[in-house]
Parts: C-alpha cells; sequence; structure tokens
C-alpha cells in the first residue's frame, strides 16, 4: 500500500511541477481535516439538539423551581413539609460538553491560579514526566549497546555498558518514585482545594438542613462530601499523568520515525501517519464498543453512599431501636443496601472483562504490530527502491 502511495504522488508530482514533500503534506492535511470532520460532526449535532431541549426544559420548570426556593426559605410553613420532588430525566455520564464545562469549573476550584501551589506541582510533575522520557530512550540505548558488546566479544566495553547502565538506574528509579510522590502530593492538594469549597458551601446558609430534611434530590450527602471528593481528586491527578506521558511518547517516537526514515532515504510521513490512523481507528474502536463506565461509577458511589447511610441511621438511632426492637428490619435494610452493592459489582467485573481483553488486543498486539511495520517501513522502502534503480540502470 505505501508503494503504490508512493508511485501515485511521484506521478501527481511530475504532472502538476509540485514537489512531493509540499503535495504529500497537503494529502495528509486534507485526510486529517475530513477524518476530524466525521468524527467530530455527530458529536456537534448531539449537543445542538441536547441544548435545545435543555432550553426548553429550562423555560418551563423555572416557575417551579422558584417557588419551591420560596418554599425553602420560609423553612416549610405547613406542618410537615412533605413535597415530594420532581422526577427529572437523569442524565447519561459520559464524556460530552456537560462534562467538561463541569471538569472545567473544578479545576478551577483546584487550581486557582499560575501562582498557586498546585501550578507549581503541576510544573514539578512535567518536568518530571519528561525526565522519565528521556531517561527511558536513554537506558534502550544503553540495553542496545550491551547487546552489541556481547556479540562483538567486546569484555571491557560490555563492562563498561554495564557500569553505565547501573549508574542511570539511581536517578530513574528516583525519578519513578518522584512521579508517584508528585501524583500523591497532587491529589492531596485537590482535594484541600475541593473540601475547603465544598464544606464552605455545605455549612453556610443553612444548606445541611436543606439537604438532609428539606430536599431529597441529593442523597447520602457524606458520601459525596469524603469519599466521592477523595475519588475525584486522585482521578484528576492520575488523570494528568496518564494523559501527558503518552502524549510526549508519542511526540518523541514520531520525531525519532521521521528522522530515521529520513536518514534511510524513505518517505517521513508514511510511517506516523500509519500510526495515527491506526491509532485513531482502534480508540475509535474502544470508544464504540466500551460500557458506560461514568454511569457504573456514579450508580457505584451511590449504592456506596446508599450502605455507608444504613450504617450510619443504626449509629444514630441505636437507642430507638434497641427500645422497639427493630434490629431485625435494620438487619434486613442492611442486608439488601450491601446486597445491591455487590450485585452492581460484579455487573462491573463481568463487563470490564470481554473489555479489557479487547483493550489488551488492540493496545499490545495491533499496535505492537503496527510499531514493527512503521519500523521496518524505510527499511523495505529502502530494499524495494534499490532493485528498481538497478532495473531502471540496466
Amino acid at each position: 500500500m505505501s508503494s503504490v502511495f508512493s508511485k501515485l504522488i511521484n506521478k501527481t508530482s511530475e504532472t502538476c511541477g509540485i514537489r512531493q514533500e509540499t503535495l504529500t503534506r497537503g494529502v495528509v492535511g486534507i485526510v486529517t481535516t475530513l477524518y476530524l470532520l466525521k468524527l467530530t460532526y455527530p458529536h456537534i449535532v448531539r449537543v445542538k439538539r441536547k441544548l435545545e431541549t435543555n432550553n426548553n426544559d429550562s423555560t418551563s420548570t423555572s416557575n417551579n423551581n422558584k417557588t419551591k426556593e420560596n418554599e425553602v426559605d420560609n423553612k416549610c410553613k405547613n406542618s410537615k413539609c412533605c413535597t415530594k420532588p420532581t422526577k427529572n430525566k437523569q442524565s447519561n455520564a459520559g464524556l460530552d460538553k456537560a462534562f467538561l464545562r463541569q471538569l472545567i469549573q473544578l479545576l478551577r476550584i483546584m487550581v486557582p491560579g499560575w501562582r498557586s501551589k498546585e501550578a507549581g506541582l503541576l510544573t514539578c510533575a512535567t518536568i518530571t514526566l519528561l525526565a522519565r522520557t528521556f531517561l527511558s530512550v536513554y537506558v534502550a540505548t544503553l540495553e542496545g549497546q550491551i547487546v552489541k558488546r556481547i556479540v562483538l566479544k567486546d569484555v571491557r566495553g560490555f563492562f563498561l555498558m554495564l557500569a553505565r547502565w547501573f549508574a542511570i538506574a539511581f536517578p530513574a528509579t528516583f525519578v519513578n518514585s518522584a512521579i508517584r510522590y508528585l501524583e500523591g502530593r497532587l491529589a492531596l492538594s485537590f482535594r484541600e482545594r475541593l473540601v475547603q469549597y465544598a464544606y464552605k458551601m455545605y455549612l453556610s446558609q443553612q444548606t445541611y438542613y436543606r439537604v438532609s430534611a428539606l430536599d431529597n434530590r441529593l442523597g447520602g450527602a457524606e458520601q459525596r462530601l469524603t469519599d466521592d471528593l477523595s475519588e475525584l481528586a486522585s482521578s484528576v491527578a492520575h488523570l494528568y499523568s496518564s494523559l501527558t506521558k503518552p502524549l510526549l511518547d508519542c511526540a518523541l517516537v514520531g520525531i525519532a520515525l521521521m528522522s530515521f526514515s529520513s536518514r534511510m532515504g524513505a518517505r517521513t510521513v508514511p510511517g506516523p501517519l500509519l500510526a495515527a490512523v491506526v491509532i485513531a481507528v482502534t480508540g475509535q474502536v474502544l470508544r464504540l464498543t466500551s460500557p458506560r463506565f461514568g454511569h457504573l461509577v456514579a450508580e457505584e458511589a451511590s449504592r456506596r453512599g446508599r450502605l455507608r447511610e444504613a450504617h450510619a441511621r443504626i449509629s444514630a438511632h441505636a437507642e430507638e431501636i434497641a427500645f422497639y426492637g427493630g434490629h431485625n428490619t435494620e438487619h434486613r435494610y442492611l442486608s439488601t443496601a450491601y446486597r445491591s452493592l455487590t450485585v452492581h459489582l460484579r455487573k462491573v467485573l463481568a463487563m470490564k472483562l470481554w473489555y479489557i481483553m479487547l483493550e489488551q488486543f488492540l493496545m499490545k498486539y495491533v499496535w505492537s504490530g503496527t510499531g514493527l511495520l512503521v519500523i521496518a517501513m524505510p527499511l523495505l522502502y529502502t530494499t524495494i527502491k534499490s532493485p528498481n534503480n538497478r532495473d531502471s540502470d540496466g
């Protein structure tokens, strides 16, 4: 396929009088733009429809929300204040415009400015990830030199390279440990910011009373203020390192492949282009086949909060339970909450079984095979090109 593409580029450049590099870059740019339009257009249409429906729903329910707020401010002048909450349609958790908007709002809370402590930790984490990338390349080069000395039976060179390999092991292990340390510090700093903001909102204007007694739309406030905030902070800190390291690796590998291809006299674009296409296709396949992990995680957090609430209810009403002999009822309620959580966890594990199998196949074997093909393309191109040159000379 690469040889056909190269011949087509050569003929087109000769016919139109355009340089091959300019023509190749133009083709790659057009193909990439069309592919991005194909991926983003359905999402743009879907987001536009959601915004239209949300605007219609907000205009129709604004009066109801105002009356509910007035009832809460008046502290329910009625005797029991047992107003039933309206059953709004639950939005599906996923990577959409609403999720990105909420994430940006949370990031503004977690990182209030460029001069904050969190910004400094992010800078240190980025520098550490860069150092780890270059150290990984250097260690791989040393290992190749060690194998070369073994093949050449160079004893002195072998021990010299082995000494360098052991010497570089100390900074490499320190960098790996520093990445985990900075990730933990980031998670802790993010959690401190979120806790300060959430506690201030929770304990102001009698919000704690409204959430627990007047409005039951937000259940399990204790769970959300403790475990959920901790999970969110850890996930965001881990997400930064998980995204930055692969992007740096992809950029470094792409530059190395292009320089290697240019040294071999081969095309510099087809190799990285093939790798980018395979990554984009596998990412789309994983996106289409992946379960709704956002919804599953939200449901798991809700059921964990229900179980925690069941335990807290026993501790809060222990005297009444003992006086009226309601231990059997509480035992059934507690067992039901725990059983609901375990059923959901089994369901999540069953979904992850097949998804992880597909993910490992695509990312380990398909990507590895593509990497071998990309590395071999310059050699194959020069091997195919040399007989053609001989035939043309003959």
